[in-house]
């Protein structure tokens, strides 16, 4: 039997056992080859908590949408490797979707580059921007973006470090103005 159908189960009142629409804190991380079971798990139980207050997340930003109304605090954490071509995985799309109807007050961004990705820095941390700069977003008060590189010391890495330094300038015009909220950036190598 699969978890999603072990979540999901039902007594014979037809009520669910597990029932998780007061939970107020949901953590899900998953740093290896995710399954679809692993995601449709915890887009389950996102989708039936009605009242959660913070989330911590890795590669599972979909349906955090259904507690849009009273998430406060939004941790996300991604690795950065190869095959991933969405930086972000999705969670630009779910943060979209809560623009003018949340309460989110901090958004922390956690993304890791695992070493040897030859990763190059595009555009699509400016949707980032753009979206956290639209209006809609008048309970956040701070946004934190950390990358960190995960490194053997190539010098490629020393490159990629100065063109992610960059990114506020480049990327970042809302976010780095400082007039709506507090926003913190750090990139870091870590060596291996």
């Amino acid at each position: 039997m699969t978890t999603k159908k072990i979540l999901e189960a039902k007594r014979p009142d037809g009520q669910p056992v597990f029932d998780f629409t007061n939970l107020e804190q949901f953590s899900a991380i998953c740093y290896a080859i995710q399954t679809v079971d692993d995601m449709d798990v915890a887009q389950s139980i996102l989708r039936r908590s009605h009242h959660l207050t913070t989330v911590h997340l890795s590669r599972f930003a979909r349906a955090i949408v259904s507690s849009m109304n009273t998430l406060k605090k939004l941790t996300f954490e991604n690795i950065m490797d190869e095959e991933l071509a969405d930086v972000l995985s999705g969670l630009c799309d779910e943060l979209e979707e809560m623009v003018g109807k949340n309460v989110l007050e901090d958004l922390e961004i956690f993304v890791f580059i695992l070493p040897e990705t030859d990763y190059e820095t595009g555009d699509e941390w400016g949707r980032l921007d753009e979206i956290l700069g639209k209006s809609g977003w008048s309970a956040l008060k701070r946004v934190s973006l950390e990358i960190t590189i995960w490194t053997y010391g190539r010098p490629e890495d020393d490159d990629l470090e100065r063109d992610l330094r960059a990114l506020p300038q480049r990327q970042f015009p809302n976010l780095s103005s400082g007039k709506t909220v507090d926003f913190h950036f750090d990139v870091k190598q870590v060596f291996i």
